[in-house]
């Protein structure tokens, strides 16, 4: 109860101050020389992170509409010390963590703290400081270090000043936000945080700077009161209505509208993201002004997308549960930019509008822009006039999807006809002549675009067959129509009804350009790139990922989906030469001297995004992923996979999907023989670990009486002692069908032994790639 009238009474301050003037008085923060304090053994504990101050000077920030929001840490001399006790819950981060701190359980001392919050660790610790038998107060000390604090504070401050906002003004029902700035005696400045409002509540890491400043996760995972019970959605977004106008430099101006609702209660602010790259000039709720607070910083930012900042919509009255709620917001910014004469590159697709995660939302999207360029985008056309040198196009989305992108050019389509579907691709004579120039000589680009319409037409028919193949397999895609167009650049990116593909892919395999590639890229452009942007349809709009650690999922599932597709194009030789060429890349050496594979398991997706490790997140989400999924398929066999992935969309269509769901769905097809029905053994090893084992066979054949009794073991090597892989022993007879028999590998060789009538002919250790292994 006394927590509860705190923050009524934190509230009724606050609303006493203007909303946007609370956001700079946090930049602006003073450190209080009157409120210092000699403290000893006190502590604060969020979940299993444990931070013991031993003895020191703690000051306190002066108070901010009756908040004091921050506090500075200092060991007394060299006797003062504190400590950080943080204990990973599960296997995979306590390796994450020991990976980069080097422990996989930090016990870390420190001697200067900053601390930043929005909830009650003032009174928590003012709790403790007078609990104490002779607690004194330091006012020398306390001038001495509001003056050498109060401008590290006020930094650090204006980084978090966004998120501290939205606490102070819109307080959970759980503990607070609290992010701690430690300067420890042996890994440098760490941050750790805890926030209520992420998916998961624990973070650790540091911050990089240089050139490119990145903050790098050590590790980060649910705290323990999240994980039976997670938390609600703070936003849902129903709908959006955009009106997108492109002047002639290229510049977005935007009027988002967004129907949202707030499920957790009365709201007094409503947090949203976007790209970095747009500005939010205004807002409204339901048709009255509302505030805006913004700010942009890497620890700002730290559960946010790297490309997404977080910023704040706070309304004139707090917003009911009960209703729907219309918010108008007006932004800005330069998310396009020329590459090249005519060749332009979309930056920020998917994250130019304001939205909460991935949400599945239904959108009503008008588009302004030159007659001089052509806009594609998915979408029902409602209506298409030109006034003057401007076009508008309107286009309704009826049917929910978790994103909207849009591409820009000078385009040169086909249209193709998949089923039920229509299928677009678009070309860029220009885009392609400017990457030939760039990668051969520019005389000979003429004659090689020469070739350009008879690529367009295989693309065209390549992105439709794949289209058709898919649906047969797995439904119908989200939209009716899917447009394919490029972008300068080597990747691709797939949206409900629109996919964007490298310009690489639209040249001919006999193009001096393509000719340059190595092998792999050449296949990657010319046969896999178009397919798995296609898969997309399915896997990313019709079922989503649950969180970053589900990422790998969509991506593999569209990878193997690709695959499957070039099976009947290709056979099975073209699958497992990709499948070799993974491995190869996974157990090549990293720029850390280890193996790829082992910079972390496919669960910790984008943060195996690394400027020191710049190829693992790739080979891993990819190149693993798509292993895991064709180990998977091996074990329970091709008519159950493939209903694996027909019950996914069955039951998740329109939803989210995490990885131990998707664990769950496939445990349901495993064969009755398996040794890991529920596959937990599975999804352990592959899917949240690290290693890849060295296996090899020893057998040998006896004649008896009945017959020919083939045995022998499966040594394993290369990974610990708990690892365990289930692998096909399979034994060729001189006539008839091969006989299979799967072994668990484990610390000691696997015995196996069976009996044939007649002779065999060979035995072999997993000849159809069934295991990734070295």
């Amino acid at each position: 109860m006394r927590l509860a009238v705190l923050v009524l009474t934190c509230l009724a301050c606050l609303r006493a101050q203007s909303d946007g003037g609370l956001a700079q008085a946090l930049a602006g923060i003073s450190m209080d020389p009157n409120e210092c304090y000699h403290v000893r053994d006190i502590s604060l504990v969020r979940d299993e992170a444990k931070t013991y101050f031993d003895e020191g000077y703690l000051i306190f920030a002066q108070p901010i509409a009756g908040h004091r929001a921050a506090a500075v840490f200092v060991a007394e001399g060299d006797g003062g010390d504190a400590e950080l006790l943080l204990l990973p819950p599960t296997k995979a981060e306590r390796r994450s963590l020991a990976l980069h701190a080097e422990t996989p359980n930090l016990d870390e001392h420190f001697t200067q703290a900053l601390l930043l919050f929005g909830d009650v660790t003032y009174e928590e610790l003012m709790r403790q400081i007078k609990a104490a038998p002779r607690w004194r107060k330091a006012p020398e000390q306390g001038a001495a270090l509001a003056v050498e604090w109060t401008p590290v504070a006020r930094n650090l401050s204006a980084a978090f000043a966004t998120r501290t906002t939205l606490e102070l003004l819109s307080p959970g029902s759980r503990a607070g936000f609290f992010a701690a700035i430690l300067n420890t005696r042996r890994l440098g400045t760490i941050d750790l945080l805890f926030d209520p409002r992420s998916s998961e509540q624990l973070i650790l890491g540091q911050l990089h700077g240089g050139e490119r400043s990145y903050f790098e996760v050590w590790t980060s995972f649910q705290a323990r009161g999240f994980r039976q019970v997670p938390a609600a959605p703070d936003v849902v977004v129903e709908h959006y209505r955009i009106d997108a106008t492109l002047d002639a430099r290229l510049r977005l101006r935007c009027v988002s509208t967004l129907t949202v609702r707030v499920p957790g209660g009365s709201a007094r602010a409503v947090p949203l993201e976007m790209s970095s790259q747009m500005a939010v000039t205004g807002a409204t709720v339901d048709g009255q002004p509302a505030t805006v607070v913004d700010s942009h910083a890497a620890r700002t930012d730290l559960t946010q997308d790297a490309n997404d900042r977080l910023f704040v919509v706070v309304p004139g009255q707090p917003l009911s549960a009960a209703a729907a709620h219309e918010i108008r917001v007006e932004h800005e910014g330069d998310v396009i930019s020329s590459a090249a004469e005519g060749v332009y590159f979309v930056g920020s697709r998917g994250r130019w509008y304001p939205h909460r995660g991935a949400q599945f939302s239904t959108f009503d999207v008008t588009y302004h822009y030159g007659r001089g360029v052509d806009l594609v985008s998915p979408g029902e056309l409602l209506s298409d006039s030109t006034d003057g040198e401007i076009r508008s196009v309107r286009r309704d989305i009826s049917v929910p999807v978790p994103f909207l992108g849009f591409n820009l050019g000078a385009y040169t389509c086909l249209n193709r006809i998949a089923g039920a579907v229509t299928v677009k691709v678009c070309a860029s004579p220009q885009m392609e002549n400017a990457l030939r120039t760039r990668m051969t000589n520019p005389e000979r680009r003429v004659a090689s675009g020469a070739r350009g319409d008879e690529r367009l037409q295989t693309l065209a028919s390549e992105v439709a067959d794949a289209m058709q193949f898919y649906t047969a397999h797995f439904g119908p895609p989200p939209l009716r129509e899917l447009v394919a167009a490029p972008i300068p650049g080597t990747f691709g990116q797939g949206f409900a009804g629109l996919i964007y593909l490298s310009a690489f892919t639209y040249l001919n395999e006999a193009d001096p350009a393509v000719v340059a590639l190595s092998p792999r890229l050449q296949f990657f452009f010319q046969d896999l790139l178009q397919a798995h942007e296609v898969a997309h349809q399915w896997w990313g709009n019709s079922v989503s990922a649950a969180s970053y650690r589900d990422e790998w999922l969509m991506e593999a599932l569209a990878n193997y989906s690709a695959i499957l597709w070039l099976e009947t194009r290709k056979g099975p030789v073209g699958v497992r030469e990709m499948l070799s060429n993974y491995r190869d890349q996974l157990l090549s050496a990293s720029p850390l001297g280890d193996r790829i594979e082992a910079a972390g398991p496919v669960t910790q997706g984008r943060r195996l995004q690394s400027p020191a490790n710049p190829r693992a997140f790739d080979l891993i989400l990819y190149g693993k992923g798509t292993w895991i999924l064709h180990m998977l398929r091996r074990r329970m066999g091709d008519a159950a996979f493939w209903q694996v992935l027909a019950q996914v969309l069955a039951e998740y269509r329109h939803k989210t999907i995490s990885t131990e769901q998707f664990r769950k769905v496939c445990a349901q097809h495993m064969p009755a023989d398996s040794a890991d029905r529920g596959l937990d053994n599975f999804f352990e090893q592959w899917v949240d670990a690290t290693g890849v084992p060295e296996l090899a066979l020893t057998s040998m054949v006896k004649r008896g009486p009945r017959g020919y009794t083939v045995s022998g073991h499966v040594a394993q090597s290369g990974v610990d002692g708990t690892f365990q892989a289930e692998v096909p022993v399979v034994v060729q007879p001189a006539q008839g069908a091969p006989v299979v028999r799967w072994v668990l590998t484990g610390a000691e060789p696997a015995a196996f032994s069976m009996l044939l009538k007649a002779a065999p002919a060979r035995v072999t250790l997993d000849p159809d790639f069934s295991v990734l292994r070295r």
